[in-house]
This record gives structure tokens, C-alpha cells and sequence, in this order.
């Protein structure tokens, strides 16, 4: 297979006039083949040609093309006097693809990998698609809180809550409940609250261990004076996030959309300040014996 693919590359360069002011091997960073890398030369320098730079005659610019091979990838660097990328591929026979791909990035001034069509999708990215990775976890919480009566004041109390949150690198989507129990004799009745919500968060970094993170969302909520939607809050640390476990310590604020009803009647948010453990099962393998 890869002689074949040598033959095609080395058919097209021979067919195709070289502009070797224009267009060269970094021979210092380049492990191909000189016969490879006279193929390659002539494929990029028609990558560029048809993505717009002018490489005929009186060179604007000079682009340095590389290549490094390990086992059967290859990434192949495109530089020119501002600008430079890289792609790697999986197999030699998607070079040509790799080398339209850095022409329209490099020209265009756009990330590599937006510059996909549906003619330039290599092996790799069919057979594997480019993908986030995502995490479910769930998790439970215990910590402290309070309840804000606009005419009783204050109530604290402990809280609690269980959820599920499907987690992306930078995003994730939080399914969760709690409950808020009075800890003080002096704390009305209404003092408690019930209440399940979804939240969007968002991290502050999408690959660090700890990283802060924050999100709104819309729940609904009962207590014993009145129930209904609720707008959320949130905003916290989540640690050991590159682990199977993890740990984060959140802050949530309850804005509900409702008056609470009896005497005295109000308007009462709520607020909590937890530390939560979160675990991600891992996946069952099974064993054949026959």
C-alpha cells in the first residue's frame, strides 16, 4: 500500500513544475524520503496554488514544509513568514488531504481543524471522529445553609443533595436535589425547603485537575408555605477532575419565583454552601468462559 502511494505522489510531482524558491523541505526537521519528499514538495505547493497564495514566479512569501513520521502517522508543519500549522495523519495516502487542509488554514488564518469539507476528511477522522470527551457522574453533597424570610430573617439549617452531572471538557449539564432541614427550635416551620433543579456549568479550564466553575438554571421548589419555579445559581472548585472520584466544593443560590403564603406571608430565597463527593462507575467488563 504504501509503495502505491509513493508511485501516485511521485507521478503527480514529476508532472508538475517545481518552484523550490517559493516552496522547500525543512530538510533539518524532515525524516521522509527524498523521494518523498520531492512528491510532497509538489503536492503542497498545488495545496497552495489553489487555496490562493502566489507561489509562481516572484515569491510573496516562503513556506518551509516538514514532515515527522512515527510508526505509520506522520505530521506534516506547514510555515510561512507569520503563520504556521500542523496536522497529523494516520496513513501516507492522506497527505494530499493534510497539505489542502494547512493551504486553507495558513491562508485563510483559521484553526486546521475548521478547515474540514467533506472532500478532505482523512482516515483517521472517519473512522474515529474528532469528539469531546464526556463523563457521567454521580454525586452527593452535605453542608450548610440558610433560608432568607423577608420578614423572619434567617434560618439555618443543614443541607443535602444528590444528583447527576454529565460532564465535557468545559461544559457540563447538572441534574440534582436537595433538601434544606432548620437546625434552630427558633426556625418557623417554612424554614425547610425541597427543591430539584438542571444547571448549565461552565469551567474555567477544560483539562486542568482544578479547575472553577459556574452555572444558572431553573428548578422547581416546595416549602411548607408555597412551592413552585425556581431560578438557581451556582458556583464552585471541582478537584481531582482528571481521577475516577472527585471532589468540589459549591456555593448555590435559590431566587424562587414565588411568595410564600400563611403568616407572616414573603418572599424567601435560599443559600447553601456544600462539599460534594462525585464517582464515575466504571464500565462492567464481562467474561466469557466458553
Amino acid at each position: 500500500m504504501r509503495s502505491i502511494a509513493l508511485s501516485a505522489l511521485s507521478a503527480i510531482t514529476l508532472s508538475a513544475p517545481a518552484y523550490a524558491d517559493c516552496v522547500r523541505i525543512d530538510e533539518q526537521r524532515d525524516n521522509l524520503s527524498p523521494d518523498e519528499q520531492r512528491a510532497a514538495l509538489g503536492l503542497m505547493e498545488q495545496a497552495l496554488r489553489d487555496a490562493g497564495a502566489s507561489i509562481d514566479g516572484d515569491c510573496q512569501v516562503t513556506w518551509e514544509l516538514s514532515h515527522a513520521r512515527l510508526g505509520s502517522s506522520i505530521t506534516a508543519t506547514l510555515l510561512g513568514s507569520v503563520a504556521g500549522e500542523s496536522f497529523t495523519v494516520s496513513r501516507i495516502e492522506d497527505l494530499p488531504l493534510a497539505y489542502e487542509r494547512l493551504a486553507m488554514s495558513v491562508i485563510a488564518g483559521v484553526p486546521v481543524e475548521e478547515t474540514a469539507t467533506r472532500d478532505t476528511v482523512t482516515a483517521a477522522e472517519a473512522d474515529e471522529p474528532a469528539r469531546i470527551q464526556s463523563e457521567g457522574l454521580s454525586y452527593v453533597a452535605l453542608g450548610g445553609g440558610a433560608t432568607l424570610h423577608s420578614s423572619l430573617g434567617p434560618a439555618p439549617g443543614v443541607a443535602l443533595g444528590l444528583g447527576y452531572r454529565y460532564e465535557l471538557d468545559r461544559w457540563a449539564v447538572d441534574l440534582g436535589g436537595s433538601v434544606l432541614f432548620p437546625t434552630s427550635d427558633e426556625s418557623p416551620d417554612r424554614a425547610w425547603h425541597l427543591g430539584g433543579r438542571l444547571l448549565a456549568l461552565r469551567f474555567a479550564s477544560g483539562d486542568a485537575d482544578t479547575s472553577a466553575y459556574g452555572g444558572l438554571g431553573l428548578g422547581l421548589g416546595l416549602g411548607a408555605g408555597g412551592g413552585g419555579l425556581e431560578p438557581a445559581a451556582a458556583l464552585g472548585v471541582a478537584f481531582l477532575r482528571t481521577t475516577d472520584i472527585r471532589l468540589f466544593v459549591q456555593g448555590d443560590l435559590i431566587l424562587p419565583a414565588y411568595s410564600y403564603e400563611g403568616s407572616p406571608g414573603g418572599y424567601m430565597p435560599a443559600t447553601s454552601l456544600s462539599l460534594g463527593f462525585a464517582y464515575k462507575p466504571r464500565p462492567k467488563t464481562t467474561v466469557h468462559l466458553f
